[in-house]
């Protein structure tokens, strides 16, 4: 993804395009004991866009009542 791309993609995407360099260094990190290791993408991580926060979906009343009825 270039830059002028990742300016206008979601966060979430940006999140998922980062994640397959971050994940391993940080596996090196912690279960190879290479703690030298500095992982590049937290050189970057203040141009990181943060994700909004997770739906809360609660079941409704009349909702349950319709599933347990379909039980």
């Amino acid at each position: 993804m270039f830059l002028s791309e990742a300016r206008k993609a979601p966060p979430a995407a940006i999140h998922k395009e980062l994640n397959p360099v971050f994940r391993p260094f940080n596996i090196a990190r912690t279960a190879w004991g290479m703690e030298s290791l500095t992982n590049p993408v937290n050189l970057i991580k203040a141009q990181r866009p943060r994700l909004p926060p997770g739906r809360d979906r609660r079941l409704q009343r009349r909702t349950r009542n319709h599933r347990m009825a379909a039980l």
